[in-house]
């Protein structure tokens, strides 16, 4: 009987060529797998010796202060140069004590290479690659009082915010670092004129509308940001302060700028409209701060409209609470041409909200004077005790002159007409002057010895009937 074959360690050898051990398995070359790896590892690093070895020698005090000091290339950048690891450039700029970049100079240059970028869903709903640039602002814009920057402040403080960052409040909750101002709005325009005036590139951002979890829905917005230390506390100066919708108070501002502001918060806050029922034009405003809304009533008595009353609005905001909105409303003729010329009297069209202007100048006509254009009202429905004042005023026009009766009769006329909701127009009152005017002339017509006095007085025999109104 054979005797069985004792197995190999392997097929060409008996045991591991380093070490002579056969328990461990074997691997390659003879070699069992501690002793493998161990020569495998015992390679690498002498590769890796080589590697740095040549680096380190390339890595010297002289090409660090051509690439990262005179050329202000990153650690990253010299890294891939010379195939080695951030950390090890970064270990060599101390070692030959290179003075560091601080982190706002980084990004700087980072901004300026044009490496910052991320992704960004745009209006239409493609994702796009933004890239960031740096920023170019006037940084004393807030620091000086002028008619552009009062208006640019209006638009901030309606529709502006600043953020300390957690660089100047640890303790606040947001994900911003640095202090910076935003500004949000429906419409690019109004934001695309505060960049211009403020010599500021920022971009433009668009927000499409968006409903959260529990309901709440956001609009569509377009949004700017500054992140800019010197202007967050020029800001700071004036009077704003983050969070500021309910706490906001009127700044103190020169007498002579202080309707550029009321203009930038009208662009804002504010409306013009054309109500629906009468064609009347009105203007109101609306604030989260009562003492604000106060105070904005006061200047705008100073300039001669008439004290507005503050109505009160609750509404429901998120989680449940409750908030409150302050608004003015101005729906007198006179109140509204008085804000029409105080807004925008003598203003370029590069500080105004091109809607809101074209309201008031399609009903109003342009400011080419300091008073109300009574031929720029004849669409325009009047209350019925302004037909007495028109109809003075066109006898006054064609040098006519009417009696107290005549005026009685007038007024007697105007209340039949609201009892029965008769819709007097400008016009309409012109055409019955001019009836008026025919009815005494064929009055006079048969008197024989006319004077000038009595071709100049309209009578109430002149005043045609009610119904005659109608037919005008």
């Amino acid at each position: 009987m054979k005797m069985a074959q004792e197995k190999r360690w392997s097929l060409k050898y008996d045991c591991c060529v380093e070490c002579g051990g056969k328990d461990a398995k074997h691997i390659a070359r003879g070699l069992c797998v501690g002793c493998y790896n161990a020569e495998i590892n015992e390679g690498y690093r002498i590769k890796q010796r080589e590697k740095y070895g040549l680096t380190t020698k390339k890595l010297n005090y002289e090409y660090l202060d051509e690439e990262y000091v005179k050329k202000e290339k990153s650690l990253e950048d010299i890294a891939k140069d010379i195939n080695c690891s951030r950390q090890f450039v970064y270990k060599q700029l101390r070692e030959f004590n290179i003075p560091l970049r601080t982190k706002q100079k980084a990004r700087q240059l980072a901004y300026d290479k044009n490496k910052i970028a991320y992704k960004r869903v745009d209006e239409s709903g493609n994702e796009r690659l933004i890239v960031c640039d740096k920023i170019h602002i006037n940084e004393n814009f807030f620091s000086s009082w002028s008619k552009e920057m009062a208006y640019v402040l209006g638009v901030v403080y309606t529709d502006g915010s600043i953020d300390p960052g957690t660089k100047l409040n640890p303790s606040r909750k947001t994900t911003v670092k640095m202090p910076r101002l935003s500004i949000s709005q429906k419409e690019p325009e109004l934001l695309n004129k505060v960049l211009k005036l403020m010599n500021c590139d920022a971009k433009l951002y668009h927000h499409k509308r968006y409903i959260s979890d529990e309901g709440i829905v956001a609009g569509a917005l377009y949004t700017f940001s500054i992140t800019n230390e010197k202007i967050y506390h020029d800001l700071i100066k004036i009077g704003l302060t983050p969070d500021k919708s309910k706490t906001i108070l009127f700044p103190n501002i020169p007498q002579e700028y202080i309707r550029h502001f009321i203009r930038g918060c009208w662009d804002g806050d504010g409306s013009v409209y054309l109500e629906s029922r009468t064609g009347n034009i009105g203007a109101a405003y609306v604030s989260g701060s009562a003492n604000f809304s106060a105070m904005l009533i006061l200047e705008l008595a100073k300039a001669g409209l008439s004290r507005a009353r503050i109505y009160k609005k609750k509404y429901r905001k998120k989680l449940g609470e409750e908030g409150c909105s302050y608004s003015i409303r101005y729906r007198k003729r006179e109140d509204c041409w008085k804000l029409y010329r105080l807004l925008y009297q003598d203003v370029s069209s590069d500080q105004y909200l091109e809607r809101k202007y074209k309201v008031f100048e399609n009903y109003f006509g342009k400011l080419g004077g300091m008073r109300m254009s009574y031929s720029d009202r004849s669409k325009e429905i009047l209350r019925p005790r302004e037909m007495l004042t028109f109809f003075e005023k066109y006898c006054k026009d064609s040098n006519y002159k009417i009696t107290d009766a005549a005026k009685s009769k007038l007024q007697v006329i105007s209340q039949i007409l609201q009892r029965d909701k008769v819709f007097i127009y400008a016009e309409t009152v012109k055409k019955f002057f001019v009836k008026a005017t025919a009815r005494q002339a064929k009055r006079i017509s048969g008197i024989e010895n006319i004077t000038d006095e009595i071709l100049c007085i309209i009578t109430e025999y002149d005043i045609p009937s009610v119904n005659e109104f109608g037919k005008c």
